[in-house]
C-alpha cells in the first residue's frame, strides 16, 4: 500500500468548494476531505493546517496509483509526495505494463 502527502489549498477544488458550502470552518474542510479520499478509494492518516488555514497538507494511504492520481485531482492538490514501502517497490516493478483499451 503506498501513502501520500499532498497539499491542498482549502478554496480551489470544485469537489471540495461543493462540499464546503457555505461552511468555510476547518472542521467542514477536513469532513469534505475524509468523505472525498474515501469516495475515491483511500484513507485519510492525518489532515494539518497552516497557521493561516489557507493550505493544508493532507496524508493518505491507498492500494493502487489510480486512487492516488484521483484524489489529488479531486483535491486539486499540489507538491504531492509518494512514500512507498520496499515490497511495494518490488511489486511495482514485477506487474506487467497496463495495455491500452
Amino acid at each position: 500500500m503506498g501513502w501520500s502527502w499532498v497539499r491542498v489549498s482549502t478554496g480551489t477544488s470544485p469537489k471540495l468548494r461543493d462540499c464546503i458550502a457555505e461552511d468555510p470552518s476547518a472542521t467542514r474542510f477536513e469532513e469534505c476531505v475524509r468523505s472525498i479520499v474515501e469516495a475515491a478509494g483511500g484513507d485519510v492518516e492525518i489532515v494539518q493546517f497552516d497557521l493561516d488555514g489557507r493550505l493544508a497538507r493532507v496524508g493518505f494511504a491507498w492500494e493502487v496509483p489510480r486512487v492516488k492520481n484521483a484524489v489529488v485531482y479531486d483535491l486539486g492538490g499540489r507538491q504531492e509526495h509518494d512514500f512507498l514501502d520496499a515490497g511495494d517497490i518490488e511489486g511495482f516493478r514485477t506487474r506487467e505494463p497496463p495495455t491500452a483499451t
